[in-house]
Order: C-alpha cells, then sequence, then structure tokens
C-alpha cells in the first residue's frame, strides 16, 4: 500500500465512531476499552419479526465485531459454555456511548459478583 493510500485510509477511519467494548465472564468483569471502528457494513441481516436492519461494526486491534439493530447505540453477544459439571455464560456488550459502557459495566460487574464470586 503506497503512502497516499495509507493516507487516505487512515483518514476515511478517523471519521468513523468509535467503540466501548465490556466483556464479562464468569472470572469477572473487564472495564470499558475503546476501540476505532475501521468499517461499517450495513444489513448484515435482517432481525424478524420486527425487520429491522442490523449493522456490523469492525473494530480495529479487537477480535470481536459488533451487530447494532438500527435505531439502537448498542448490541450485545452472549453465549453459554460447560467446563467440568458447570454451566457458565459470557457476555461481549459494545456501544456508541462511553456512558453506556460504563452504566453496563457497573450493573454486569454486580451481576457476575452476585451469580459466580461470592460463595
Amino acid at each position: 500500500m503506497s503512502k497516499v493510500q495509507e493516507y487516505l485510509r487512515k483518514r476515511r477511519i478517523s471519521e468513523l465512531p468509535k467503540i466501548w467494548i465490556v466483556i464479562s465472564d464468569r472470572n469477572g468483569v473487564e472495564k470499558p476499552v475503546e476501540y476505532q471502528v475501521t468499517e461499517i457494513i450495513e444489513g448484515v441481516s435482517i432481525q424478524l419479526p420486527i425487520g429491522s436492519r442490523v449493522d456490523r461494526y469492525k473494530l480495529d486491534s479487537s477480535p470481536f465485531n459488533v451487530d447494532i439493530l438500527d435505531g439502537e447505540t448498542s448490541g450485545k453477544d452472549e453465549g453459554y459454555g460447560s467446563g467440568i459439571g458447570d454451566l457458565w455464560g459470557w457476555t461481549n456488550y459494545g456501544t456508541l456511548s462511553k456512558e453506556e459502557a460504563y452504566n453496563y459495566y457497573l450493573t454486569e460487574l454486580t451481576r457476575v459478583t452476585d451469580r459466580y464470586l461470592t460463595l
């Protein structure tokens, strides 16, 4: 990639929004981390039955993509797994708002602490 192409790419990316990611699992909750969006893919799917479009936000230096329903400011990817006889959940939460990220962080920290980290 030439220097001009690299400059244009960086300039295009700098005009895109930033996203805040909160990652949680049974071991705890990570504080919100800000990532630069490198690409927005509009309309990757349609959520039925309401027919709303889902946009995918690709991030720089993060293994996660964030899918956000049209008109919303956040998206969440949840899953469950099992270890040695137990069931636990994990969540990757992404939002365009720093305040929403910190509010979710506090709520999720309380949930994880109550569910997994207390005896």
